[in-house]
């Protein structure tokens, strides 16, 4: 998925200087968003992926476009990504919005005790 989406962006930008758009929102690189980067509302791509998922025969389970993002997020905290960057990546303004990452995965919790054990063995042995 993340391949996907970088490849998306791409396509987006290549678009985007192809035509002479220029950004509206600079400051901000949406993933999903209108030709001309403007941002695309919440319920319309929310709706489109409802009805994207009904064409499955439910095949796809009944997650909202926000479940992705949480558990993108979680996959982060798992793979050892810092909060401060998993707060940068998700665009929180503060680092309090990203806090519930830090408990949430019990994955995160183990790599970073094996890091601390790893860590320990190695002032053992250089004592």
């Amino acid at each position: 998925l993340y391949d996907s989406l970088i490849e998306l962006k791409k396509i987006q930008r290549s678009n985007n200087l192809k035509n002479g758009f220029k950004r509206k929102y600079p400051e901000y690189d949406f993933v999903y968003c209108f030709s001309d980067a403007r941002p695309i509302a919440h319920r319309t791509l929310s709706g489109a992926f409802d009805r994207i998922r009904t064409k499955c025969n439910g095949d796809v389970p009944k997650i909202t476009i926000h479940d992705m993002r949480h558990t993108f997020a979680i996959m982060l905290r798992e793979a050892g990504v810092t909060l401060e960057d998993i707060k940068d990546i998700l665009g929180h303004k503060n680092i309090e919005a990203t806090f519930i990452y830090a408990s949430f995965s019990p994955v995160a919790n183990q790599n970073a005790m094996k890091k601390y054990n790893e860590y320990k063995k190695k002032l053992i042995v250089n004592m």
